[in-house]
């Protein structure tokens, strides 16, 4: 850190100079932003932010989460440096399927300018909410990615279940206060608040108030945006202690008295019960492409059907995760006309069934025969044309390709004979799932 003291000697004086000149530069320095201290705002780009079927509070989840946190960033005053950004769950930078590493650091704060509040903007404006909640796995990238001494934390978040990335191994207070300290046992991390995006106090979860309770965190529910600017005082007041922030005058209605929430002993480690299983379904789809570059949907559609009135989901995708109440499924693979079936999958609280598919294409097959009617058994030159008349040489004594469905012109050459007109080959041929054909050389 720069040092605006006296100097006391002429050799000092010229080196003070300098230091002047860069304390000058700086404008006053702010107390959140130190070699010693940093603040870091964690969004939640999880799926339940936008899901129709999350448990509770309402749709406007995750447009409250961007405003809020937008407002965190933007409102404070010009010298005020800006806290780190840390997301998890956004498609846009990891959109493997169940992934509960998919937590990044998009901003690591410092000084105010205007590209860097722009690039943070943008970042929370243009998040593809579809993953997991690792909430206690961004923790621990925290405390990995800074070295600061005292780190506070905002996290903005709905907070719905997630039995995979919320295990009670990983949600144990020993092990999470394994991750807020450092080496030496001092408390290094400062979970400060938790902001619960359309979320009313009486619906925040057990399994949050087990959290909350082992962080000392203090919960701001944000059921709609007539609380923001409160809550954005109350953080803003925390991260810039000392530091006043000119706001218009803001009469908040009336919030009504909460019920207290349950005491929990500090010295039994928090756990929950899972009350959903998952299911990840993954296709495999045939590389057909590499043949015919002829446009094919990237994507099968795969359906989770319950019994017994369960209601079903479908999802587009390779990949796909389901989670459900414990009970027996069937599931259903569709792909360019290719269906395939997986009945009984069973269910069960708190684990995860996985399931690879393989769909399998479409086979041309077309031999070639000698006058006599007898199969060539040596090398053979094959021209295969589809009907928009893209075409694809193939080598070998029989030809076995796989194809999307439509009609080919199949030809052969071999030396100096050749297949007396092009075979016409439909795939499928009747309830087949190749089209056979054969071709007679000359």
């Amino acid at each position: 850190m720069t040092s605006c003291k006296k100097p006391k000697t002429m050799r000092a004086l010229k080196g003070a100079i300098t230091a002047a000149s860069l304390c000058l530069l700086a404008g006053p320095a702010n107390a959140q932003e130190t070699a010693r201290q940093k603040s870091v705002i964690v969004f939640d780009a999880s799926y339940s932010m936008i899901s129709a079927q999350n448990s509770g509070g309402t749709s406007q989840r995750l447009p409250l989460a961007k405003e809020i946190s937008k407002r965190l960033f933007n409102d404070p005053g010009q010298f005020d440096a800006l806290p780190a950004l840390v997301v998890f769950g956004d498609y846009r930078i990891d959109s493997t399927v169940g992934n509960c590493q998919n937590t990044h650091v998009r901003a690591r704060g410092g000084r105010r300018t205007a590209q860097a509040l722009s690039q943070i903007n943008t970042v929370i404006d243009q998040v593809n909410a579809r993953g997991r909640t690792p909430i206690i796995d961004t923790l621990d990238l925290i405390a990995r990615e800074f070295v600061e001494e005292e780190i506070q934390v905002v996290i903005v978040t709905d907070f719905d279940r997630d039995p995979r990335c919320m295990t009670p191994q990983k949600t144990a207070c020993s092990n999470i206060q394994r991750i807020l300290r450092d080496d030496t046992g001092r408390q290094r991390i400062f979970v400060d608040f938790i902001v619960t995006a359309g979320i009313e106090r009486q619906q925040i979860s057990p399994q949050l108030q087990a959290l909350q309770s082992c962080l000392n965190a203090q919960i701001l529910p944000l059921p709609d945006n007539r609380f923001i600017d409160r809550h954005v005082s109350t953080i803003l007041g925390s991260l810039y202690p000392g530091q006043p922030i000119e706001r218009p005058a803001f009469v908040p209605a009336p919030l009504p008295v909460p019920a207290p929430l349950p005491a929990i002993d500090r010295a039994v480690a928090p756990t929950f019960t899972p009350t959903t299983g998952a299911v990840i379904i993954t296709a495999h789809l045939p590389a057909i492409a590499a043949h015919f570059p002829v446009a094919l949907p990237d994507r099968p559609v795969i359906t989770l059907s319950g019994r017994n009135g369960v209601p079903s989901e479908d999802n587009p995708g390779r990949g796909v995760e389901f989670d459900v109440a414990p009970a027996t499924y069937d599931a259903l693979v569709e792909w360019r006309g290719r269906r395939q079936t997986i009945p009984g999958i069973q269910v069960t609280a708190g684990h995860t069934t996985r399931i690879d598919v393989d769909i399998a294409p479409f086979i041309l097959k077309v031999d070639a025969l000698d006058r006599n009617g007898k199969k060539l058994g040596k090398e053979v030159k094959w021209q295969v044309t589809d009907t928009a008349g893209k075409h694809v040489l193939f080598a070998g004594p029989r030809l076995r390709m796989p194809v999307p469905q439509g009609v080919y012109a199949v030809s052969a050459k071999r030396d100096h004979r050749q297949s007396h007109t092009p075979a016409q080959v439909t795939v499928p041929s009747g309830g087949e799932d190749f089209g056979t054909d054969v071709v007679t050389m000359q």
